[in-house]
């Protein structure tokens, strides 16, 4: 039966083809593990839309000159829709190898892309215009004005469609393109971290034998020019390091001395070679710059370790357990603000070279301190020491020990008999500050973390007495220290305050956090204080019978010592007694070493000062991320600047830009 010239296609094909466009999708991907109504729905689907286009190419053959621009465009669109299934075919189906030509691996993810986009801007403008087809819709014939305003409409609709396929298939292209290519940029900051001066102070105070890097990179790679940009510095900076490149596959003998398991391996040793018996340290970074850029920046914290364990013979630091010290709440739930764990502290240690133990009442701290401490360290005890372990203290220094003791306001130990010889004495009412803080729980309990840059220029706070104006240590829940006469018959130490709080921070006995005049007073209070004892004397007290095993020049070192139930007698240091006394227990725990570098910084100098190493004092570089901690007053400043002066600027321009267009042009007069 022919289609009447004058009148357009049953309004129906469109959405018969749409029906057998989802046919063919069910078919495929929703019932393609049935193999009959796989065959069934895309077969019939296909069928439909084959059907659909050959049905519009007669209405096209047959329609009227009027009719005409929009039965092109409904037939355009459904020859665009078998254009999209067949290439989707060639696609699934890989048809494309079947019928000779040839099947490049990149045909098929192209055919992939290529059908939606030709199944879209050929299905939009088609169902634009159908939906605007009010002729087609009710079967009527307009005049021939009416007509070519429906036309136009028509048309105007379908390239609204095209429009939007358009705009979709340029998103899908690119997200296609950004999935096979898959390439990530890391546009985050990046530096490799440079020579610090602590690590050029411990190059420069390695007597003996030049230190040799070794370093097993290939010979172009992009970790390997960070790493060499780095030992150069050091190098030129020192005049003491021998930065040498090797290939660890040409070079296997070496490698193997070495103990080099893996290219991009660094390698420091003393001397010429790497030998059996020998120190050999190693940092592995690894030849892609993805997995080595986080080490990269902390480079000059890991080659600071490895120097310290190459320049030195392993140290013993004793921390006291059994008070509910920061390091000995194992059992204890963990402490969100991280000021309950002592392991970055401990780190520390490690990476100076000190073997560190436990030293509790088990280990033989109410009899006497091991006899192979060279750093002992009380970490905010809970609970009192007894009277026989803070004796065993009191000897320790006497015979020119080093102690770190680190105190808690809301604990219960004391100094004890200390106090008279260190001749200093703890008050544990806390301290506060209403003007510089930092803000953290957003009350008034944040008063208790006060800041301070406050410091002397003593060795053992190098690091403070060297940093920038603006930088500060941060304190949580404070004590204070204040001076004591010392025992009779005790030498009188040196005694420093190496750190003092601001003028604003006041003593806080009500915890009420607010400073009440007359009651309070605002004063720089003593946090820290550095004592030394006068040089010990030549020979140590009570000095045991020579080891028969030293005797026949064996080693049998101060462990062997201590596992044999003896003592050893304390190591005798040149300095005498080194004590460190802090009014604060928390500004050495993790919560405050991850979080502010002059806190990580004084930590570093505490150890160094304690061990006698003061020379190998200095800053550590480094370029990782960490939290910015602000003041009240910073987090004012910050406010009001962003809330009242960046629309206060906006305002100001836009008043000087409507001033400049309202001023009067020069050599012309007012307008009348």
């Amino acid at each position: 039966m022919a289609v009447k010239a004058n009148r357009p296609a049953p309004w129906w094909l469109t959405w018969a083809m749409c029906a057998g466009l989802v046919a063919v999708f069910l078919g495929e991907r929703v019932v393609g593990h049935l193999p009959t109504a796989h065959k069934l729905l895309t077969g019939a689907g296909a069928l439909a839309v084959l059907v659909v286009a050959a049905w519009r190419v007669m209405a096209f053959a047959q329609a009227a000159a009027d009719r005409r621009p929009v039965d092109r465009v409904l037939l355009l669109g459904a020859l665009g829709c078998v254009a999209a299934l067949l290439l989707y075919f060639l696609g699934a189906y890989k048809l494309v190898g079947a019928m000779g030509s040839p099947d490049h691996p990149r045909l098929r993810p192209a055919l992939g892309a290529l059908w939606p986009i030709v199944l879209a801007v050929s299905l939009l403008p088609t169902i634009f215009a159908q939906l605007h087809d009010t002729a087609g819709r009710f079967g009527r014939d307009p005049s021939a004005g009416e007509q070519n305003v429906e036309t136009y409409r028509i048309v105007e609709a379908a390239s609204s469609g095209l429009t939007i396929a358009l705009a979709g298939a340029f998103l899908f292209l690119a997200a296609w393109i950004a999935a096979e290519r898959d390439h990530k940029v890391d546009v985050s900051y990046f530096r490799t971290s440079s020579p610090g001066g602590a690590t050029r102070a411990i190059v420069e105070h390695t007597g003996g034998e030049p230190i040799r890097v070794l370093l097993f990179f290939p010979e172009v790679n992009e970790v390997k020019d960070e790493v060499r940009g780095y030992f150069d510095s050091l190098a030129g900076a020192t005049g003491r390091l021998v930065v040498e490149s090797h290939d660890r596959t040409l070079e296997a003998k070496l490698a193997e001395d070495c103990r080099v398991q893996k290219e991009g391996t660094i390698v420091i040793i003393r001397g010429e070679r790497c030998k059996k018996g020998e120190k050999v340290e190693s940092v592995t970074l690894g030849t892609e710059i993805a997995e080595a850029r986080t080490k990269l920046r902390s480079l000059d914290e890991e080659v600071q370790k490895a120097l310290m364990k190459v320049a030195r013979a392993q140290k013993t630091a004793y921390l006291t357990v059994g008070h509910g010290e920061v390091n000995d709440r194992g059992g204890e739930p963990p402490d969100p603000e991280g000021l309950s764990s002592a392991a970055v502290f401990k780190q520390l240690l490690g990476g100076a070279n000190y073997r560190v133990k436990d030293l509790g009442l088990k280990d033989g701290l109410g009899q006497d301190i091991p006899g192979d401490a060279d750093i002992v360290v009380v970490f905010g005890p809970r609970k009192p020491l007894l009277d026989e372990e803070l004796a065993a203290l009191d000897r320790y220094a006497a015979r020119g020990g080093s102690l770190l003791i680190l105190l808690d306001p809301a604990g219960e130990a004391s100094l004890g008999p200390l106090e008279k010889r260190l001749g200093v004495t703890f008050d544990r009412t806390p301290l506060a500050d209403d003007k510089q803080y930092v803000r953290r729980r957003m009350n008034d309990s944040d008063r208790r973390l006060i800041v301070t840059n406050q410091f002397s220029s003593h060795a053992s706070v190098t690091s403070l007495g060297r940093s920038r104006a603006d930088s500060a240590i941060v304190l949580v829940n404070t004590g204070s220290l204040a001076d004591v006469p010392t025992a009779p018959g005790v030498p009188v130490p040196k005694k420093t305050y190496v750190v003092r709080s601001l003028t604003s921070t006041f003593n806080d006995p009500n915890d009420n956090y607010g400073f009440d005049t007359g009651a309070e007073k605002r004063v720089s209070w003593n946090l820290a204080a550095a004592i030394e004892g006068p040089a010990p004397p030549a020979e140590p007290v009570n000095k045991p019978p020579p080891d028969p095993a030293q005797a026949r020049g064996q080693d049998a070192g101060p462990a062997d010592a201590k596992d044999k139930g003896t003592r050893a007698g304390v190591k005798v240091t040149p300095h005498g007694m080194r004590a460190l006394v802090f009014a604060d227990a928390d500004l050495l725990t993790d919560g405050l070493l991850g979080r502010v570098r002059l806190n990580y910084d004084l930590a570093g100098d505490v150890i160094k000062w304690l061990g006698g190493e003061e020379q190998y004092s200095g800053e550590t570089q480094s370029e990782k991320d960490v939290a910015i901690e602000h003041t009240k007053s910073q987090d004012v400043a910050w406010f009001y600047s962003t809330i009242v002066g960046a629309p206060v600027l906006v305002l100001a321009c836009g008043l000087l830009v409507v001033a400049r267009r309202r001023k009067p042009r020069a050599g012309k007069g007012a307008v009348s």
